[in-house]
């Protein structure tokens, strides 16, 4: 229905537009102002009246349509009221239970996917703080070292040399008779400096005297220079000003002679460009016009070769018709009796080769019911043969295989897994951070009768997995099952501990370890100590700090008591723990705090934590205390990778006890198993071989069968082909002859021939004159060349002249200004030169003057300063003395103070080192204490991350779950493993949710007819509104044209009135009225397009809003 509404509304604007495009013909038409325009005006005017009364007619037929189809889509609705009703309210219950569902889980899975992160990062901080805390301990730790003996050294090097210094006293003494020395030398050497100043003050006055003496005599011979070089310059510049006064006026006269030379060439080069230009231009035309020539004369060759070409056809279809025909006539019964022969071969074909298929059909069948038969022998064969020789490599390598110990058993589940637990027993085991772990496989011996590998210790272990599982049963914990991969790297970490005595792995593996020395034997199983005595500590634990505490809060508290004397003697005793005592020589403190490890709760936490899934569990006799039994266990929460990357298998403890005795007995059992085995095998071949034969036969049946069918479908194809040629062949003969039959055949030839050769006629002499024009053409063409080639030498030549001439006239130019410049410069030089002269003869004369002032005062100075180098000689003599005394008192007084401060130094810098020790010391406590606090975090933090994972993993299966539901709501609603509110009201929505869906499919399953015959009416009654619109819009409009029409007219009558009253100004009166008629019909145009458009879109709207109201 939504596809006829749109057709309908696209149609219904399309008859506007076509409307509207009618009225703007007929307004642009009154431009021819005739005397027949009464008659046109009034045959449109009752053209317009006649489409308002259409118009109004399919209104009122499209309301009475609409109401029917209203009241018959009322009363359907109030009859199947119940019906509708229940239908929406199904659906609108359980939408809401859908969303409210979906956002739950959604929110839940959202806020513990952002809390995962936050823990993530805290741990991946954490972590790399550890490290760093680890680091720095070990860097602070060697710190420690190096300052303890550094202290130790320097100690015993002030305690030395403090042996050597026993005279010291005398250092006053020393330092006196030095410091009197030296005062007398000082007194003697400023003495001394006094004389010194005064000759360094005869020797700068001499030397200013010379300077002075110099500078005279420099003076005077520059001035004497400078006066003979003045009056030289003065001749050779008046020299030069007069050559260059006589080169500026040869200068201008050549620069006069360019200028004329240059104007003449521009002239010439100006006739020479037009007259190429006017050459070029009628070469351009000379070469269209034959271009064009060429272009007539090629086509009338084609022409008149098509011509000939149709003439010789015509020609030939008309000799001997008539014999052609009898002919044709003869061959045709021919073929029509190939045509019966051929179709009777297909038909019989055809019938041969439906029964030949009934026959294969039953073949058909046969063969595939023996095949199933043949099939299901060869599989149960292919397993027996598997069984027989597993079981015979189990026979013949029985040694070796129960050598190999656990290995073995994992191999023979898949021997292709590499990554499981193979490989951990191979050694191959990644770290978190993507490294192999080459330390772990060091210390196991696989299959060796005290390593953990060895079978009887592998056959030992699943007692005890029952025993775990038992006690988790007994506390409501649901059982754990074996993981391989953590069942074999428990087993190498097993051997580890016991033999390196070192405790845990440090790579660990796993998200939870407990091991056990020395257990073992009859009612002494390691759960004892894991289980039973560290539940009397969280039992006391509780009840000393409160009921139900968590892990994380019990092994706080359990460190708490480890680490208090007091707390921890109450806690031993009030669990009544046996006080276990090394040595005699412990004191009673020492021998308490020996005991602490019985307080701690992690082991009994991990052996009832209920987010364990999965674990793996080792024994070996390496054990160094009591039976020499070693026991480790490891529990995982998953498989995640996070750990490990390797493959995984699961299995409950019964299933793995079954897979791993069945092992066990195999290997125990090899040969009696293999007998057995082979014999079944032998039965298996022989009745596989019988109903080979059986199938064999039936086989050659369908072939020879198929060969058969083969042949036939080859005639067939090969009728079929011969039947169809032969159809061909009669249709196409049967057409040619009635053709030629046909009356007038041969003088419809006649006549075209007729025509054709005129027009040949015609053809051949316009090719003549086409020819002649041509070769005309190219004459004027080969003239008009040979003119622009003679005229583009002549203007380039012309050209060329022109730049040498303007070349010439701006050398000349640039010679006469440079001249000139030159000219200018030497006059400015001459006039300045013959100032100067005077000047420099005053100069010398003063400069003579001074040369004789200079050479007296240099004489007084000289004497001056003989006597004070006299004075300096002797006070010399005197200082030197007294400094001789002086190096002597100080070299004995230092080695005194040295002493003193070498012994200083060695006390501070032991006393330094003593400072560094104690700050060593210091930090080494500090970073213990940071570690501690980190490895509490870590711990804390992995615990919350493993249970958000498990929490995200149970949401993810809801949420499939939910999925599931939608698409099946059969689908039994996931109940998950962790028991706590969020789950339970999950579930809750959940099966609030299915129920809901359950019951809305079956009501609109009850009521789907009374719902799809509702909308199927509710759609059609919106075409009849749609219909409506457009009727209503189109009423509109034509009404709309009719006023507009005679408003026009009204107009235009007024026009007529005023022009005669206006005889003045006929002409230009005209002229508006027929500009204005033409505007009322573009308005006309612009406005009826534009009611159509309206019209058109709102039909539209109205479509889409009850659409969607629907």
């Amino acid at each position: 229905m939504k596809k006829n509404t749109v057709l309908t509304a696209v149609a219904a604007t399309s008859m506007l537009l076509t409307q509207t495009s009618q009225f703007t013909v007929l307004a642009k038409e009154e431009v021819k102002n005739t005397s027949s325009d009464v008659e046109k005006q009034l045959s449109k005017k009752e053209l317009l009246e006649k489409d308002v009364n259409e118009a109004q007619k399919k209104v009122d037929d499209a309301k009475a349509l609409l109401d029917q189809k209203k009241a018959e889509f009322e009363e359907y609705s109030k009859e199947n009221k119940e019906a509708l009703d229940s239908v929406t309210n199904a659906q609108i219950t359980y939408s809401k239970a859908d969303q409210k569902a979906s956002e739950a889980i959604d929110s839940e899975t959202q806020a513990k996917l952002a809390e995962l992160k936050e823990k993530q990062d805290e741990l991946d901080k954490a972590i790399s703080e550890k490290e760093a805390l680890e680091n720095k301990l070990k860097d602070e730790n060697d710190k420690k070292d190096q300052t303890q003996a550094e202290y130790d050294t320097k100690k015993k090097e002030y305690e030395d040399y403090k042996k050597q210094c026993t005279d010291l006293d005398e250092l006053n003494q020393k330092e006196q008779e030095y410091k009197d020395a030296k005062n007398a030398y000082e007194t003697a050497s400023k003495e001394l400096e006094a004389v010194e100043s005064e000759k360094t003050s005869k020797e700068n006055a001499l030397n200013e005297a010379n300077a002075q003496l110099e500078i005279a005599k420099a003076n005077y011979s520059n001035a004497t220079l400078a006066r003979e070089n003045a009056e030289q310059d003065y001749k050779t510049a008046l020299n030069d000003y007069n050559t260059k006064l006589k080169e500026l006026g040869d200068a201008a006269t050549e620069e006069s002679n360019a200028t004329t030379e240059l104007n003449l060439a521009k002239d010439a080069a100006d006739k020479a460009q037009k007259a190429y230009n006017v050459a070029l231009a009628f070469e351009q035309s000379a070469q269209q016009l034959v271009k064009d020539k060429q272009s007539i004369v090629d086509g009338l060759n084609i022409e008149i070769s098509n011509i000939n070409s149709k003439i010789t056809d015509l020609e030939g279809q008309k000799a001997d018709v008539a014999a052609a025909i009898q002919k044709k006539e003869e061959e045709l019964k021919k073929l029509e009796e190939n045509k019966n022969t051929a179709d009777k071969n297909v038909t019989d074909a055809s019938d041969k080769i439906t029964a030949l298929e009934k026959e294969l059909t039953t073949l058909e069948k046969a063969i595939t019911s023996q095949n199933t038969v043949i099939s299901n022998i060869q599989t149960e064969y292919n397993n027996k043969s598997a069984e027989v020789k597993k079981l015979e490599t189990i026979a013949q390598n029985t040694a070796a295989t129960i050598a190999k110990g656990s290995l073995g058993f994992f191999e023979s589940l898949d021997p292709t897994d590499k990554s499981g637990a193979q490989a951990v027993l191979n050694g191959y085991i990644l770290e978190s951070d993507g490294k192999l772990d080459s330390e772990l496989i060091k210390y196991t011996e696989l299959g060796a009768e005290k390593d953990a590998t060895s079978l009887e210790n592998m056959k030992a272990a699943i007692e005890y997995l029952k025993e775990c599982n038992a006690i988790r049963e007994k506390d409501g914990v649901a059982p754990l099952k074996v993981d391989y991969y953590t069942m074999a790297l428990t087993q190498l970490k097993a051997n580890w501990s016991a033999k390196t005595d070192k405790g845990h792995y440090s790579g660990l593996y796993c998200n939870g370890e407990n091991i056990a020395n020395g257990y073992g034997g009859e009612n002494n199983s390691p759960f004892k100590g894991w289980y039973t005595e560290e539940k009397v500590v969280y039992d006391y634990i509780c009840k000393k700090y409160g009921t139900g505490l968590s892990e994380y809060e019990a092994n706080t508290y359990a460190e708490q008591i480890q680490n208090n004397p007091t707390l921890l003697k109450e806690a031993i005793d009030a669990c009544g723990f046996y006080y276990y005592t090394p040595n005699k020589y412990m004191t009673e403190d020492e021998a308490l705090m020996y005991n602490q490890n019985y307080i701690q709760v992690g082991h009994y936490f991990n052996v009832i934590e209920n987010r364990f899934v999965s674990t793996g569990f080792a024994i070996n006799q390496h054990g160094t205390m009591g039976t020499g039994n070693f026991f480790a266990q490891d529990f995982m929460c998953d498989t995640n990778t996070s750990y490990h990357k390797h493959t995984h298998i699961i299995k409950t403890v019964e299933e793995f006890e079954k897979e791993f005795n069945a092992y066990y007995d195999s290997l125990m059992n090899a040969q009696a198993n293999y007998d057995r085995a082979s014999a079944e095998l032998s039965e298996l071949a022989s009745n596989k071989e019988a109903e080979k034969t059986k199938l064999s036969g039936l086989n050659t049946q369908k072939s020879n069968k198929l060969v058969e069918k083969g042949t036939l479908e080859k005639n067939k194809n090969e009728a079929e082909a011969k039947l169809k040629e032969a159809q061909d062949a009669y249709d196409k003969l049967s057409n040619e002859i009635s053709n030629m039959k046909a009356p007038g055949y041969t003088s419809t030839i006649d006549g075209q021939i007729t025509a054709l050769r005129n027009d040949l006629d015609t053809k051949n002499g316009e090719l003549a004159n086409a020819k002649r024009d041509l070769a005309s053409a190219k004459s004027d063409l080969e003239a008009a060349s040979k003119g622009v080639a003679k005229k583009f030498d002549e203007n380039t030549k012309a050209q060329n002249d022109v730049t040498s001439k303007g070349d010439k006239l701006s050398r000349v130019q640039r010679k006469k200004n440079e001249t000139q410049k030159a000219a200018d410069d030497l006059k400015l030089k001459v006039d300045q030169l013959n100032v100067d002269i005077p000047a420099k003869k005053a100069l010398e004369t003063k400069a003579k003057d001074a040369v004789d002032t200079a050479t007296l005062k240099q004489k007084v100075a000289s004497d001056a300063l003989d006597i004070a180098k006299n004075n300096v000689l002797s006070k010399q003599q005197d200082v030197d003395a007294k400094k001789a005394t002086m190096d002597a008192k100080k070299k004995l007084y230092d080695q005194f103070v040295n002493k003193d401060k070498e012994l200083n130094r060695l006390y501070n810098s032991m006393n330094k080192a003593l400072d560094e020790l104690d700050e060593a010391n210091k930090a080494c406590d500090l970073t213990n204490e940071d570690i501690k606090n980190n490895s509490t975090l870590i711990s804390n933090l992995k615990s919350r991350m493993l249970t958000l994972k498990q929490t995200l993993k149970e949401l993810d299966n809801v949420s499939k779950n939910y999925a599931e539901i939608k698409n099946n709501p059969e689908t039994e609603v996931y109940v998950s493993e962790l028991d706590d509110a969020l789950f339970l009201n999950l579930q809750g929505l959940v099966q609030s949710a299915k129920d809901l869906l359950v019951n809305y499919r079956g009501v609109y399953e009850e009521n789907a007819d009374v719902v799809e015959q509702r909308r199927q009416l509710y759609s059609e009654m919106l075409g009849y509104e749609a219909d409506l619109v457009l009727y209503e819009k189109g009423l509109a409009t034509a009404k709309d044209n009719l006023n507009k029409y005679l408003d026009v007219e009204k107009k235009k009558e007024e026009a007529n009135k005023k022009s005669e009253s206006e005889k003045s100004s006929t002409k230009v009166v005209n002229t508006k009225k027929t500009k204005t008629t033409v505007n009322t019909g573009v308005n006309t145009d612009f406005e009826l397009n534009m009611i159509a458009l309206a019209a058109s879109m709102g039909v539209a709207i109205s479509l889409l809003k009850k659409k969607k109201y629907e």
